[in-house]
């Protein structure tokens, strides 16, 4: 028993820094165990080595970090192909429908209506891509600032209310974005159209309002 354990060990040997290596491109431990459906404390123990991963879980790692599974598990040759290793300077932040947001929990397949390659470094300066969604703008509440068919990255990460920021928030009837102004005696949701009416919160009901992030960039097709 003892020498079989040896002999996994040492076939396995490092294959915890590798999983770290592909978490660090992937945007951190917890981005790779959301993307990979391995739970966060699972994926520390392979890393941490206290525990060998069996062929699923290492296969949907090697997937997410576009390397080769040989060299996941041993070590041995390259990391990834040539394409592979382009792949492995991008991390996909994933599109998602709008009634994700009514629950509070990592982007699942089923709410994934497409992946956005973004270049890693880029990505950096804005945030933690495990914490980023992109979601397409809805009316024209906020124009010119954001325009309806726009989409919008907001890191989930940001939920301080700070006066000034755009936000997507949770109502009762669904996902809004708007600019957040703070008043002594009210929160105010405004629209940058001045068409559109602010929407008042007393403080009292602030807590009814769920910040869902802060919009940190905005793609937008030229038409």
């Amino acid at each position: 028993m003892q020498k079989a354990k040896e002999s996994t060990s040492s076939l396995a040997a490092g294959f915890g820094q590798r999983i770290a290596q592909v978490a660090k491109k992937a945007g951190g431990k917890r981005a790779l165990a959301d993307s990979t459906g391995i739970s966060p404390s699972q994926l520390y123990r392979y890393i941490a080595e206290q525990s060998l991963p069996t062929i699923n879980p290492l296969a949907a790692i090697a997937k997410e970090g576009g390397v080769t599974l040989d060299w996941l598990i041993t070590g041995a040759g390259a990391a990834g192909t040539g394409e592979q290793d382009a792949a492995n300077r991008h991390v996909c932040i994933p599109q998602v429908r709008q009634s994700f947001f009514a629950h509070d929990r990592a982007p699942q397949e089923s709410d994934t209506l497409a992946n956005i390659l973004i270049d890693q470094r880029w990505i950096a300066r804005k945030g933690r891509p495990g914490d980023m969604v992109v979601v397409e703008m809805s009316g024209h509440n906020m124009y010119p600032s954001l325009v309806n068919g726009d989409l919008v990255m907001i890191d989930r990460s940001k939920l301080e209310p700070l006066p000034g920021k755009i936000f997507a928030f949770w109502l009762s009837a669904g996902m809004i974005i708007r600019r957040l102004d703070i008043r002594p005696d009210r929160y105010v949701l405004a629209s940058d159209d001045a068409r559109h009416e602010p929407l008042d919160i007393d403080p009292d009901k602030w807590g009814e309002i769920r910040i869902l992030g802060q919009i940190v960039w905005v793609f937008r097709e030229v038409r």
